[in-house]
């Protein structure tokens, strides 16, 4: 298995559990302290919930991508485009790793922090490669 292949699964298995996580916000488990900031003890407020439904489509989108770059779904970008978006990809996962270092729910940084870390570092790998 090559380093992009790697990143790409690595990616794969951290957005969908993090999906996973979206949709269990959706759908009204109590776990307001470890999204949005920990603003929202116990369950987010619809709102809240429906910028976790636009956070699993950006999670579904995403995961899409890396199942490309592992090679599972087509590529429908060409080479230069595949090469902006796993840059962007990068640049969205410092933004998210900074985020969720800086965020003032103690709770959130503690699980959120080193997902955010693992997710940059595999970007990077599929970047790189």
């Amino acid at each position: 298995m090559n380093l992009v292949t790697l990143g790409s699964w690595v990616a794969i298995i951290a957005f969908s559990a993090i999906s996973l996580f979206q949709i269990a916000l959706i759908a009204g488990a109590p776990w307001g302290e470890y999204a949005f900031g920990g603003a929202h003890k116990g369950k987010l407020p619809v709102s809240f919930r429906v910028g976790s439904a636009f956070t699993l489509a950006l999670y579904i989108g995403i995961v899409g991508h890396y199942l490309a770059q592992a090679g599972v779904l087509t590529k429908f970008l060409d080479a230069g485009l595949n090469g902006i978006a796993n840059w962007a990809l990068v640049a969205l996962n410092v933004f998210s790793l900074l985020a969720n270092s800086l965020t003032q729910s103690q709770k959130e940084k503690t699980v959120w922090a080193p997902v955010a870390f693992v997710i940059l570092l595999a970007s990077l790998l599929v970047a790189i490669g």
